[in-house]
């Protein structure tokens, strides 16, 4: 067994700058931080996602002494050298490989994706995960799928632990942030998402329009499994997740997706291609797009 890579939270703000706070927050957010480094962890090592911390395999996660005069912990990834797949062996790079480099961002991206989209900060899938995996698939036909709709429905089992982190700040309120960072040998780098009550209002609230909208984009990731996929909509500038309504699962709608994916693929993105959707579109507290639920799909002509 060896030490593979080191992840830290800690919380700043009200009394956590004083040494204190609550204890029960504090404990049922280091709670949280575990299920998600264990469901991200054995999902890298094991090519499968849980739904259970204890069903990890292949590592170990272990609790650090408290850094001290501050409200810092942090967990220690042991991973046994058996189970260091093609997946496992990129990302547990991240220990040794410069941040900078196309291994060193693929190794924390994986993490980074979960905490930032859950919390409503986009990451840009294609310049972080997307382009080192797809180069990587090219060369071994095997290597695990790392495709968004699949790191999506990772970040759907993860969003309950992200909330508990969010304790401290909510509840008692003796922090007013949290921080996630990932250990490199020339100190500790931030990953993208930070925790404050902003990010859980963006969680916590949802509401759904009444009345449908019309949006134009193209299909860049489909879960043919749950209908559920991204449609990049460039009146946001994002990639919106998005569900194919139960009653609009017909083949029209759902040719008109793969159709919409394939060209995404074959890079034609010059807005020929771009689909026009009837959808409700979910919003958060601040009005953020957080999802949309489509229910007719015109495809271009």
């Amino acid at each position: 067994m060896s030490s593979a890579v080191q992840f830290s939270i800690s919380y700043t703000g009200h009394n956590a700058d004083h040494n204190e706070i609550e204890f029960y927050d504090v404990a049922d957010a280091l709670t949280g931080f575990q299920r998600y480094l264990a469901l991200t962890t054995h999902f890298i090592l094991n090519d499968e996602i849980i739904v259970k911390a204890p069903a990890l395999k292949g590592a170990r996660i272990y609790a650090l002494p408290a850094q001290p005069g501050s409200w810092k912990f942090t967990a220690n990834i042991a991973v046994f050298g058996t189970a260091l797949t093609a997946l496992a062996g990129a990302v547990y790079q991240v220990g040794t490989a410069d941040k900078d480099t196309p291994v060193g961002n693929f190794g924390r991206s994986i993490y980074d994706y979960i905490i930032s989209e859950t919390v409503g900060v986009h990451v840009d899938y294609d310049k972080t995960i997307g382009e080192v995996y797809r180069e990587r698939k090219k060369r071994d036909p095997y290597f695990p799928d790392l495709s968004q709709s699949r790191l999506d429905s990772l970040l759907e089992k993860c969003e309950s632990s992200v909330a508990k982190m969010h304790r401290p700040i909510i509840a008692s309120k003796t922090a007013s942030k949290a921080t996630i960072s990932v250990g490199k040998p020339g100190g500790d780098v931030n990953l993208t998402g930070s925790l404050d009550r902003d990010t859980y209002d963006y969680m916590s609230y949802t509401t759904t329009d009444q009345k449908e909208v019309i949006v134009a984009g193209r299909i860049t990731s489909y879960n043919i499994n749950t209908f559920t996929g991204r449609i990049y909509l460039p009146a946001e500038k994002r990639p919106i997740a998005f569900t194919l309504a139960e009653f609009a699962r017909n083949p029209e709608n759902i040719g008109a997706i793969v159709a919409s994916l394939s060209a995404t693929a074959k890079d034609k993105i010059d807005g020929d291609n771009d689909i026009k959707c009837f959808v409700f579109r979910r919003k958060s507290r601040t009005e953020r797009i957080k999802s949309i639920v489509i229910s007719k799909i015109i495809s271009p002509r």
